[in-house]
Parts: C-alpha cells; sequence; structure tokens
C-alpha cells in the first residue's frame, strides 16, 4: 500500500465494524440511498478496511462520497 494510505499506528482509532456499519448505513440513508443500497454500500466500505484495503475504505471514500452526492455527481437512486 502507498504510504500516504497509511493510517500511523499512534494516532489509529479502532471502532467496532458493526457499529461503523450502522454509521456509515444511516449516513448513506441520509444522502437518499435506497435502504437495501446503504447497506451493500456500507458493507463494502467496511470490508475494505477489514481486509487492509484502506484506499478503498470509510476514511479514504466516505468523505468523497458524500461531497459527490452533495454536489450530485453521484444519483443515490439510479435505474
Amino acid at each position: 500500500m502507498l504510504e500516504r494510505f497509511k493510517v500511523p499506528k499512534e494516532i489509529a482509532v479502532r471502532i467496532n465494524h458493526n457499529d461503523m456499519r450502522l454509521t456509515i448505513e444511516a449516513i448513506f440513508l441520509k444522502m437518499g440511498m435506497p435502504g437495501k443500497d446503504a447497506r451493500l454500500a456500507a458493507d463494502v466500505l467496511i470490508y475494505a478496511d477489514i481486509r487492509g484495503i484502506e484506499t478503498h475504505g470509510v476514511s479514504n471514500m466516505m468523505p468523497t462520497y458524500i461531497d459527490m452526492f452533495r454536489d450530485r455527481q453521484i444519483n443515490p437512486t439510479p435505474n
């Protein structure tokens, strides 16, 4: 993994993945995603973090997704 994506151990925060998934799901729901899609998207981000793929996990992708929803670059209810 690229060094710029690694979180230093001294500032890393560990959160129960179930609690984090519920929070991410709630954010996606607030952005207008249907429940099933919000759960799936949250699971994908959590899975990336659990597998050590931080580049596609919560801390790196969630702010981008929120910005893209806000700027209408992502349609929360595509066909």
